[in-house]
């Protein structure tokens, strides 16, 4: 069966029964390995040799010169260019042909357009990501790019619409929805940017779950449960004196010991994270289009969030949320005196992965690493010269503005000073796959749109403004392209100071032999503003005052230890909170790192893909203790039948370890039971309800502490002692997880692509990557989950690439049809040390001008 181009399909919209059969028959049809006789391709373009991807000559507009791509045996393009403008034309070119479908649903879910192919479903997270204002801070993005930058950006762009013409048929994606391509622009490129800051710059809904929890609960208990600090901190900037943790509120405080037993014990048929389902409960409503007028769109309550639902089912993976672990060692503490950098970020599992695997090179530069498809450059990588990893910083670069409306004039809002202004409004059409268009009104205000409403202590509900960097043109930019021409650690680092993307912990290794590190990013000015608080503009004054003084930017350039290791953990000192955030992850990966790193083992590449390959779980230690003192008193035959699985254990998340799933259920139903005290007790003071969320955090603390300080007040009633409670956890993690399976039978990684949930049953082994038992946890170096992962494992010394490590799941196509869209997975999967470089040429395409 011959594909159709997909220049035929313009103009058409494929139902969705032909659509899906198509695929299902391109599916079957179309080889999976080897090349294809019968399939037609647009002209000046050979067959493709497999998937999607055309094969050997294509033209490019805008070309100075011709350009050469030279793909390995896995796929992994060499990009040979005059200049770095027709580098950036062959990359886009490259991105179009391999993942144009990621590219196109990235820059949508940024914009809030996913539900023209989504449909209905996605009109209230489009909602959400229309009041962000993506498209329109995108476009003001581009308008603010120097001249340069922009024009890598227009060559980028015109690579990316000459590889969507060169592809022989549409994308199974588009195919499958019946939708046609939209070329792409320059401000996509921004809206794919704008999809990270998304991925991990969001904190202002916990800023307000937090605001809720200390309306609720004695100012004392909300700073104990908060507190960023840990035992096991590791902060980059040593502190000044060692932290001290808040103590364990007393009985002036808190007295638990009025709560029975029955309010903490879940129902048989309770959800295993407890936090209440609550519904929004005013779902924005919308109108067709042709209505006349379209209805304003209500705001929703904080306490009736849908996200809260969302994000406890995710709870358990929430420090593999966090994502990241990076670590560089100097010159001082090699043998031969050469900095290696190592780099594995963690995020969702999908396939394909976020990652596209390039080597760039253009007279003076040869750039490898990690690139993101629908942005040009690369992020992960080095030149040479220069190496650069990344962990995301965690910190909180997103507040909540409560408006306090006129109460004159509802149509009104205060501002600071005394006055008013009036809301101004938004109308929006969002088009909808299978459905009329909707449009919907949201009232904006100088700060920005309304996105929700928040009752108060003082018993008023505001409507607020979600303060975000993302929707500021002047906290974006593509300064990072600039990577491509340092020569040191400190041009990097000055560099990246002034790169604004999603705030990052920067790792910097040079061919000198030093390290650095930076964090980068846009960070607000608060002047002192507790940054897990709600601003009130009429009261506070103007948030966010601009960025901050250069000079408070967190850096460190040649710590005299030789080393630097960041996993997502507070950095920096417990000072600076105030200016980062609060929303640490639990600092044990970090740790563990350091822990190894101090080993005797000679540092090499080797070494490095061992330590981010390394399973021990640190953090699950205080429960195997916890649960094996409880045990010593046990009666009940199954606890006791399960002593000796916990005391077997090996310390590991190996995929042979049955013990890691009991101790992780007893992990979660600890926590579990605090959160459940905390919201009875607020129930019975004061009748309100207190969101399971608000007492959550990734840090475990202070349960931790209370249970090994076991303080009288904190134990409720019904209870013989703390370890009749700790017992009963256990008893609760027992019966959720009755088995003694491995762990590597819970801990299976299916990573699917975006069409796997619309073909046969048949046919899903071909669309999914299923790994199989896997070791690693959420908690360990090695993160692995059912839900995330090490999306690469990056390790390089700059100046010997040809040594340097780098793994990649999936593989580089997006098209399940590719050979190559899987062809780099085994590899990641068996943790072997697949080269950076990429290998001789398996298949070579030339760009040109067209003639």
């Amino acid at each position: 069966m011959a594909a159709v181009g997909w220049r035929k399909l313009r103009g058409y919209a494929v139902p969705v029964p032909i659509a899906s059969l198509a695929v299902v028959i391109l599916m079957l049809v179309r080889p999976i390995d080897g090349p294809s006789a019968t399939r037609s391709a647009p002209d000046g373009v050979e067959a493709a040799e497999s998937g999607s991807a055309p094969r050997s000559a294509a033209s490019v507009p805008g070309l100075t010169k011709p350009v050469s791509i030279n793909f390995d045996a896995v796929d992994v393009p060499t990009i040979v260019a005059s200049n770095e403008a027709d580098a950036a034309r062959a990359l886009g070119f490259a991105h179009a042909t391999a993942r144009f479908a990621q590219m196109d649903m990235m820059r949508r879910f940024s914009a809030g357009e996913t539900a023209e192919l989504l449909g209905e479903k996605a009109v209230p997270a489009d909602l959400e990501r229309r009041a962000l204002r993506g498209r329109a801070t995108a476009r003001a993005c581009v308008e603010r790019l120097d001249a340069r930058k922009r024009v890598i950006l227009d060559a980028y762009v015109q690579g990316v619409n000459a590889g969507i013409e060169a592809l022989p048929a549409l994308p199974i994606e588009h195919m499958l929805l019946g939708i046609t391509p939209a070329p792409w622009k320059p401000e996509d490129c921004a809206l794919v940017y704008l999809s990270m800051f998304h991925s991990l710059s969001r904190t202002g809904r916990a800023d307000a779950v937090f605001a809720e929890a200390l309306e609720r609960l004695p100012r004392p208990v909300c700073d104990f449960i908060a507190s960023p600090i840990s035992r096991l901190d590791c902060p980059v900037i040593a502190e000044t004196a060692p932290p001290v943790f808040p103590a364990i509120p007393g009985v002036d405080a808190i007295d638990l010991r009025s709560m029975d037993r029955a309010a903490i014990e879940p129902p048989a048929k309770e959800r295993e994270e407890g936090a209440p389902k609550n519904p929004p409960k005013n779902p924005p409503k919308k109108e067709k289009s042709g209505a006349k007028k379209p209805k304003q769109q209500p705001t929703t309550p904080v306490s009736g969030l849908g996200w809260t639902d969302a994000l406890a089912e995710l709870w358990n993976d929430r420090a593999a949320l966090a994502g990241s672990n990076g670590w560089v060692v100097a010159g001082s503490r090699t043998k031969d005196g050469r900095a290696i950098l190592a780099s594995d970020p963690h995020l969702m599992i999908t396939a394909p992965i976020l990652w596209y695997r390039c080597r760039l090179e253009w007279p003076g530069v040869e750039w490898t690493g990690l690139s993101i498809p629908g942005v040009p450059g690369i992020v992960v990588g080095g030149n040479g010269h220069v190496a650069v990893g990344f962990t995301n910083t965690t910190g909180d670069f997103e507040d909540i503005a409560l408006i306090d409306v006129d109460p004159k004039d509802p149509s009104r809002y205060r501002i600071p000073g005394g006055g008013s202004e009036a809301f101004g409004s938004e109308e929006h059409t969002i088009l909808v796959r299978g459905k009329d268009p909707e449009r919907v009104v949201q009232r904006t205000t100088r700060w920005g749109t309304v996105t929700g409403e928040m009752q108060c202590a003082d018993g008023v509900t505001r409507p607020f403004v979600t303060l975000w960097i993302g929707s500021r043109p002047d906290a974006i930019n593509f300064e990072v392209l600039d990577m491509a021409r340092v020569r040191t650690v400190d041009e990097a680092a000055d560099l990246l100071s002034n790169w604004y993307g999603p705030s990052q912990n920067a790792m910097l290794a040079d061919r000198a032999g030093d390290i650095a590190w930076v964090v980068t990013g846009w960070i607000p000015d608060r002047r002192g503003h507790d940054p897990r608080l709600p601003w009130r503009p009429s009261v506070d004054g103007d948030p966010w005052q601009g960025p901050v003084d250069p000079a408070l930017r967190p850096k460190l350039v040649r710590p005299s230890s030789g080393v630097i290791v960041t996993a997502n953990h507070r950095t920096v000192p417990i000072e600076q909170c105030a200016m980062m955030g609060h929303y640490w992850a639990n600092p044990e990966r970090a740790h563990r790192i350091h822990e190894l790193l101090s080993e005797s083992e000679p540092l090499d590449e080797s070494r490095m893909l061992a330590i981010q390959l390394d399973t021990k779980l640190e953090g699950l230690e205080p429960y195997r203790a916890l649960a094996l003192a409880a045990l010593e008193g046990a009666t009940d035959p199954a606890l006791i039948a399960r002593r000796e699985s916990i005391a077997a254990w090996n310390g590991r998340a190996d995929a042979d370890q049955p013990a890691v799933a009991l101790l992780s259920a007893f992990q979660r139903s600890i926590e579990r039971r605090f959160a459940l005290m905390l919201m009875s007790w607020v129930r019975a003071q004061s009748g309100e309800s207190l969101p399971g969320l608000a007492i959550r955090s990734v840090n475990d603390e202070p349960w931790l502490r209370v249970l090994e300080s076991r303080p009288p007040n904190w134990l409720p009633a019904g209870y013989a002692d703390w370890n009749d409670f700790t017992l009963a956890a256990l008893a609760e993690a027992a019966a959720k997880e009755p088995g003694v399976e491995p762990w590597g039978e819970r801990n299976r990684a299916r990573f699917a692509s975006p069409v796997a949930d619309a073909v046969p049953a048949f046919m899903k082994p071909t669309v999914t990557l299923d790994d199989g038992p896997q070791p690693g946890h959420a908690r360990a170096v090695r993160v692995q989950t059912p839900r995330a992962a090490a999306s690469a494992r990056y390790i390089v010394s700059p100046g010997r690439e040809a040594d340097g490590i780098l793994e990649t799941p999936g593989g580089q196509s997006g098209d399940p049809r590719s050979p190559h869209y899987r062809s780099l997975h085994q590899a990641w999967r068996n943790g072997e040390p697949t080269p950076l470089l990429p290998g001789p040429a398996a298949r070579s395409i030339v760009l040109d001008a067209p003639k």
